[in-house]
């Protein structure tokens, strides 16, 4: 196995192919709504309190596979973690507060600035229908072609700062294809693309989730997937040895 040195999270997508074509009769907010009525529908989905799902994460480039498993609680506690055999546990976390990360042989570090900022905006838990506070505002960009699909893109402006995110929607069915965002990687922070496939038929939540970096391609395939299962809060603290930011 190549030396890992960091794991970068979170996680992208391939490129897809821009095209010219007439802006669509639905609005960036309609877009939106229509993304989440595919995904269970507004009023269901409020009621939802936890997400936990776990699977398989692999980066070729390093040779690496380990295990991944996410669990995030309403209003905005997550926790990542990836384990990888010989080198050990990555976790990074956020409690409603403090942003947090873990790498085997370091001490802890408790983020700030930017990687604070980020790490909050994915700890929102069921981000896309709260998209309003994170986002000030949102607009329907162009019509691209992602994994052979039409899509429409919208563009989300932070409201604290930073590049703004680009989501690619279906255009036939709404489902979330690709994301284009901001994220915290070894070589620091840039724009990684996120491509989702393989959607579960019920949940419509994307089996496989592939990021591509400039320091390479991160695959996610998931294998289990949990709405509302009990989550102890404790896993979002950070732990009790920090050190400076």
């Amino acid at each position: 196995m190549k030396k890992l040195s960091r794991l970068a999270l979170p996680l992208v997508s391939l490129l897809a192919w821009a095209q010219d074509a007439p802006k669509p009769s639905l609005t960036a907010e309609q877009i939106i709504e229509k993304s989440i009525e595919r995904t269970g529908g507004r009023e269901a989905r409020l009621k939802n309190t936890t997400l936990v799902f776990s699977g398989v994460i692999e980066i070729p480039a390093a040779e690496v596979t380990g295990k991944l498993t996410y669990a995030g609680k309403a209003p905005q506690q997550a926790v990542v973690t990836v384990a990888i055999e010989g080198w050990g546990e990555q976790k990074t976390g956020y409690d409603g507060k403090t942003g947090w990360m873990t790498i085997p042989g370091q001490p802890v570090q408790i983020l700030d600035g930017g990687r604070l900022e980020r790490l909050r905006r994915n700890a929102l838990f069921n981000s896309d229908i709260h998209w309003r506070k994170l986002f000030t505002k949102a607009e329907y960009l162009r019509r691209e072609k992602v994994a052979g699909r039409d899509t429409y893109v919208v563009q989300f402006t932070p409201s604290g700062g930073g590049a703004p995110t680009l989501r690619y929607y279906d255009a036939e069915n709404f489902e979330e294809l690709r994301v284009d965002t901001e994220s915290d990687t070894a070589a620091g922070a840039e724009i990684v693309q996120r491509y989702h496939s393989d959607f579960d038929p019920v949940t419509h939540f994307p089996r496989t989730i592939r990021e591509v970096s400039s320091v390479g391609e991160t695959i996610i395939r998931v294998s289990k997937v949990e709405f509302d299962a009990p989550v102890d809060d404790k896993q979002f603290a950070p732990p009790v040895a920090t050190v400076g930011k």
